[in-house]
């Protein structure tokens, strides 16, 4: 009798294990013919996006808000006990904000793409200036071409140079969108991006990107230590595209913030450069553009 019951468990052992691999491999298999349908979809999309790129202006608004901290001394219950000790922690002291409101438009100058932006508006007062780069600005952190974010990682010509992946399921304003991941498959130079990136999984339209630190140019690791402990910086960087017209979506919303995080996961905000696109009007371009893609980084 044990002979049989060890039989049987060694055969259900065996039985459990071999369908865990086929239902492993079942779930790779079923991802990756996901994975390729939405890259050719999206191949698609980013064309869409390309011809649309000269069609229209904006508003720009940037706000330049940076954050200051003191060292504070607070009674706090010591976890588990009744003791009040006395401790430490940082709190803001206050924020110096600036802002820039400009006109802005890619246009086409000497065969190659540039962003123009005249300046409207400077801390609140009105401005009638031109400016050719945000490197003027003096911004710790900026980015340029926006608007060809998606095609950066999913061009039918950049697909040939980035790893993909399904990560995961999300629901932005009640439209379904997948989550994959695109890293670069080999060490380069130019537009060496590591994202997160959500796409509309009806019209797979690109919603959202989400750049990781490394993608940040001279980007590097740093360790601040405060009476309250060790903080690592870190950069939080996200576009969202809440703008559509003709089936493309352009940008609405971009995010960069310089972080600080100590090991209890506590973060605090250093610096965090807010870009808002509003006033968007579109309308026909004839001018056959050809576009040469160049790093997509935001610099310090």
């Amino acid at each position: 009798m044990m002979k049989i019951l060890k039989t049987l468990m060694s055969f259900f052992v065996i039985f459990f294990f071999m369908n865990n691999i086929l239902m492993k491999a079942y779930i790779k298999e079923n991802n990756e013919i996901e994975l390729n349908r939405i890259l050719a979809h999206t191949a698609d999309y980013c064309e869409k996006v390309k011809n649309m790129a000269l069609h229209y202006v904006c508003k720009e608004k940037i706000l330049n808000k940076k954050y200051f901290y003191r060292v504070k001394e607070v009674l706090k219950r010591v976890p588990g006990t009744s003791t009040i000790a006395l401790t430490t922690k940082l709190e803001v002291k206050g924020s110096r904000t600036r802002s820039f409101t400009y006109d802005y438009q890619l246009i086409r100058k000497f065969g190659e793409m540039t962003e123009q932006r005249k300046l409207l508006e400077m801390d609140g007062k009105n401005k009638r200036k031109e400016y050719s780069q945000l490197k003027k600005m003096r911004l710790k952190y900026f980015s340029e071409y926006v608007v060809y974010g998606p095609v950066g990682f999913l061009s039918k010509f950049w697909q040939n140079y980035f790893d993909y992946e399904i990560i995961g399921k999300d629901l932005i304003n009640n439209n379904e969108a997948i989550i994959i991941q695109a890293y670069p498959n080999t060490e380069r130079q130019e537009n060496y991006n590591i994202a997160r990136i959500w796409i509309n999984n009806k019209e797979y339209s690109i919603m959202q990107i989400e750049w990781e630190p490394l993608s940040i140019q001279d980007y590097e690791e740093e360790i601040v230590r405060f009476p309250t402990g060790e903080y690592k910086k870190t950069i939080i960087w996200n576009v969202t595209y809440g703008v559509e017209e003709k089936g493309v979506r352009f940008p609405s919303k971009q995010v960069i913030q310089e972080v600080f995080i100590n090991e209890k996961n506590e973060k605090k905000i250093q610096e965090e450069i807010t870009f808002l696109y509003t006033d968007y009007k579109f309308f026909t371009v004839d001018t056959d553009v050809k576009f040469k893609f160049k790093k997509f980084l935001i610099s310090r």
